[in-house]
């Protein structure tokens, strides 16, 4: 088996969540190849990875994807792992669609499901204001077909 180790009570583990959520926004989970992120923000890259040899103890491998279009090049984390595959979709998370399930969970681990949805996918927009504070006018999360939340 390729998933040496599964820690325990790991839908109570922030970091799962966090997981799921970047995954769902922002990831790739394909029954041949395993599970990629995304990102052009190395931080994100590198807390994937972390999160991921910490919950499932496999390896993952990082590259460069080489893009015409300007801007910070992005990086790929991949986790070569079947199993890892089989397992999310046996316990019925959904990836690589225009929809998703927001998965169940305790009221306290939202945040961080949401949090790693919105590193995947949103955004802040700030309203000027003549002092030197700004607030926050709206919090934008993105999909391919359009806003899905404000």
């Amino acid at each position: 088996m390729n998933l040496p180790t599964i820690i325990d009570r790991i839908f109570d583990r922030e970091n799962f969540r966090w997981l799921v959520g970047r995954l769902q926004g922002d990831g790739t989970v394909d029954s041949r190849n395993g599970v990629w992120f995304i990102s052009a923000d190395r931080e994100l890259v590198r807390s994937a990875r972390a999160g991921v040899k910490d919950l499932f103890g496999l390896d993952s491998h990082i590259y460069a994807e080489t893009s015409k279009s300007p801007g910070r090049p992005k990086l790929r984390l991949a986790v070569y792992s079947r199993t890892l595959v089989r397992w999310l979709e046996e316990r019925g998370f959904k990836f690589g669609r225009k929809e998703w399930n927001v998965p169940k969970m305790p009221k306290h681990l939202f945040c961080p499901y949401l949090g790693g949805l919105f590193d995947a996918e949103g955004h802040i927009e700030l309203r000027n204001r003549k002092s030197s504070q700004a607030k926050i006018r709206r919090v934008v999360i993105y999909r391919s077909i359009g806003v899905h939340l404000t």
